[in-house]
């Protein structure tokens, strides 16, 4: 009994932690979006040579006007932040000798940057980004990401100092979505234990181990906790949650007194025996009745009151209840994994904020037919059309068409910078185009073919084959083909087998076959196993190359 008590507790004990790490991990990959999508948008301002040129100290004669136009283009940059993340304000600090410095909206006098808490420790990084909690003006908390900007022509300059501020709802919002599948509170702490958000300390002189994510035992001064950790990335902030030792682990004086009944319960066996067994039912029935009080767990109704109902009935009762109780626990563990794996899935395609793009490339363009440059205007609009396709309306799973739509404005692009290099053949039965795959499954296969077939093969026109059929069995047959130099069968094999390390003729996508192939047993996870389905390539050098991909019809 005593065997059985302890194991239910550990196995409950992991299973508890388990769902706890689970749901740190899915709030950590969410958080983490938000903040590389504001260090994106700082690197990028951070490079242009333009902001450089514009913040250059303006020395003793002032030029209105000219300054007038450095203020409207960097406004137009600076306030492109609205659309990285929710409720995002940029601040840029600027020499004094502007005469837009004390606007004190988007652009701020760089002698009051001193009086920001932030300022000390921005300048030690020399342009790196810093991360910290300040409060504004109303006392609300914000999360900001400071840095440098510095001297394109000299690094060793500052310019100014680019300051984007984070309501702290942002990040709550997460942490509330995530604290609806647990009944404990998620935050976010330092590496001193105190509460990022809000700073009030939680724990008192705590180390966190070096792993990423984990499980450690702290001691908070009156009471040993359980602390679960996942670290945020790039900071030395934690995800976190705890549980007090107690809630963990039965009351170590029951397990004695438990252990000192049943040794009276052989002293007397002969002349009690039936009465020490009902002893025993009842004292692990009293047990499982308080672990179904610590978890909530609902019985039947009269349950209690109803005295026909035996001491051994009501144990194998109470029993089944807390079996449901975890099998519930383990479906909500699974929905998490699934959670985690559709985040992932989502995260390999949002590595960029399309509105940003959209307004660069639509202002690039404008100044291409204002030069006169219409076969840059081409290229440009050919572009944004691309990315139009890869990030429009948030899809990771298309329609066919979407995908051919893709590849042909690509190759409309490549059109333009290998002049007659290459044919393209369309084989295409249209009414298989309604049916779906992963996004941007074809154009990396096509690239790859048009890069590599290209490449050694002389003055000679290539040959590259787009095919999209069904088979006897009503499946989808998607083959890629060309008639270039081709590759080794070894290294065709390598090519879905492991990810590819960058060189000068690397996909330009980032994508790679490999990770087409990753994408696409996780789209065809429930029958990836047959053999007859996924991806394969067909080799030889000298003889072209053919990618072949098989899957289901997918509305």
């Amino acid at each position: 009994m005593i065997f059985m008590l302890v194991t239910f507790n550990n196995n409950a004990k992991n299973e508890v932690i388990k769902t706890s790490l689970q749901t740190l991990t899915q709030a950590n990959v969410n958080i983490t979006h938000i903040m590389q999508s504001v260090e994106n948008y700082s690197n990028i301002v951070a490079s242009n040579t333009k902001i450089s040129e514009y913040l250059q100290p303006s020395g003793n004669g002032i030029n209105y006007a000219k300054q007038i136009s450095e203020e409207k283009n960097l406004s137009q940059i600076i306030l492109n932040a609205s659309v990285v993340v929710q409720s995002v304000k940029p601040k840029l600090f600027v020499d004094d000798t502007k005469i837009y410095a004390n606007e004190n909206v988007t652009f701020y006098n760089i002698n009051t940057a001193s009086s920001y808490p932030w300022y000390e420790d921005v300048i030690k990084n020399e342009g790196k980004l810093h991360w910290e909690t300040i409060n504004n003006s109303d006392n609300k908390s914000i999360i900001s990401a400071t840095r440098l900007i510095k001297d394109m022509k000299n690094f060793k300059n500052s310019l100014g100092i680019l300051s984007l501020e984070i309501s702290s709802d942002a990040f709550l919002d997460i942490i509330d979505e995530s604290n609806k599948v647990n009944d404990r509170q998620i935050m976010i702490v330092d590496e001193k234990g105190n509460n990022v958000i809000n700073g009030e300390a939680v724990f008192n002189n705590i180390q966190f181990p070096k792993s990423a994510n984990g499980v450690f035992e702290h001691f908070n001064g009156d009471a040993n906790l359980k602390v679960i950790y996942s670290e945020i990335a790039k900071t030395d902030w934690k995800l976190v949650m705890y549980y007090h030792q107690k809630d963990l682990l039965f009351n170590k004086s029951l397990l004695y007194n438990i252990w000192i009944f049943t040794l009276l319960i052989f002293a007397l066996f002969i002349i009690t025996i039936c009465c020490a067994f009902g002893n025993v039912l009842t004292v692990y029935n009293k047990q499982m009745l308080s672990m179904i009080k610590k978890l909530n767990i609902e019985l039947p109704e009269n349950f209690e009151t109803n005295n026909s109902i035996t001491t051994l009935q009501q144990l194998n009762i109470r029993v089944e209840a807390i079996m449901n109780q975890l099998k519930v626990s383990i479906s909500e563990l699974y929905k998490a994994k699934i959670n985690e794996r559709d985040a992932r899935f989502k995260a390999l395609q949002a590595q960029i904020n399309p509105h940003f793009l959209y307004n660069t490339l639509d202002s690039i363009n404008w100044m291409a037919l204002e030069h006169g440059a219409s076969d840059i205007s081409f290229m440009i609009d050919s572009l944004a059309k691309y990315f139009r396709l890869i990030l429009s309306k948030d899809q990771s799973i298309v329609p066919l068409l979407q995908e051919i739509l893709l590849a042909e404005v690509y190759l409309n692009i490549q059109k333009q910078r290998f002049n007659g290099k290459f044919n393209i053949i369309y084989d295409i039965k249209e009414e298989l185009l309604c049916y779906k795959i992963p996004k941007l499954t074809l154009q990396p296969i096509i690239e790859n073919a048009l890069i590599h077939s290209i490449n050694g093969t002389g003055d000679r026109v290539i040959n590259i084959i787009i095919s999209i059929k069904s088979d006897d069995d009503d499946d989808i047959i998607i083959t890629i083909s060309d008639d270039g130099c081709g590759i080794e069968e070894d290294k065709a094999k390598a090519l879905l087998t492991k990810e590819q390390k960058h060189s000068d003729n690397y996909t330009a996508s980032g994508y790679g076959i490999y990770n087409v192939v990753q994408r696409l047993e996780i789209f065809c996870y429930e029958y990836i196993e047959n053999s007859k389905y996924g991806v394969k390539i067909d080799s030889k050098p000298g003889a072209g190359t053919k990618v072949t991909i098989v899957i289901k019809k997918h509305k």
